[in-house]
């Protein structure tokens, strides 16, 4: 790996900082909302939907 990085920093940072509070509110009801979409799907709609976002 050293033709990649030879530097520590180049890696920085290791751990990811913490998620705003607001994008923690916004996943939470992507999640929610998607759940919901997904009942009312057809199933084979739903598989189709499912592929398309693989």
């Amino acid at each position: 790996m050293s033709e990649f990085y030879d530097r520590i920093s180049q890696m920085e940072p290791l751990l990811p900082s913490p998620m705003p509070e607001r994008l923690k509110e916004l996943a939470i009801e992507l999640i929610r909302l998607s759940t919901q979409l997904g009942a009312m799907l057809p199933r084979i709609t739903r598989l189709s939907v499912l592929e398309l976002f693989r």
